[in-house]
């Protein structure tokens, strides 16, 4: 498909004349009438832009084929699967995302803590060497227990 009949489908599917889409873009009309009837080559991204006006979503590139189909239809983005999502849903995943990062990046550093507090007891604290298996330890004088 030639870039100059993607431009002119654009405008028709977002419902602007030449002027509206001069004005939508940012650019002088007569550019857009250069673009509409192929005498300048049109931008792709005036033709995304265009598109997404008119409720598609965008194709990010031509390897990643996962918005394929999707829309904007009553105020959300719709699936090629027919789940449909407002923006204050499309919002939240990010904010979700933030807090898993900080809760991920808060347990790490607990966790080195945590090490950290072991090893310090450890350091302190020596264990006692453990006694032969032939040993019976009885509780000493010194330790609490009574003499017989």
């Amino acid at each position: 498909m030639n870039l100059d009949f993607e431009f002119s489908q654009a405008m028709i599917q977002a419902g602007l004349n030449k002027q509206q889409t001069a004005e939508f873009l940012g650019i002088d009309v007569s550019s857009v009438r250069r673009m509409a009837n192929g005498s300048t080559k049109a931008k792709r991204g005036y033709i995304q832009a265009l598109k997404m006006l008119a409720g598609f979503a965008p194709v990010m590139s031509r390897r990643d084929k996962t918005f394929k189909n999707w829309k904007f239809r009553d105020g959300k983005l719709w699936t090629d699967e027919g789940m449909g999502f407002r923006a204050a849903q499309i919002r939240s995943i990010w904010h979700v995302d933030q807090l898993l990062i900080s809760q991920d990046k808060q347990i790490k550093e607990l966790t080195t803590l945590v090490n950290d507090l072991r090893a310090t007891i450890a350091e302190l604290e020596p264990a006692p060497e453990p006694l032969p298996d032939n040993v019976i330890a009885f509780p000493s004088a010194r330790s609490g227990g009574t003499a017989a």
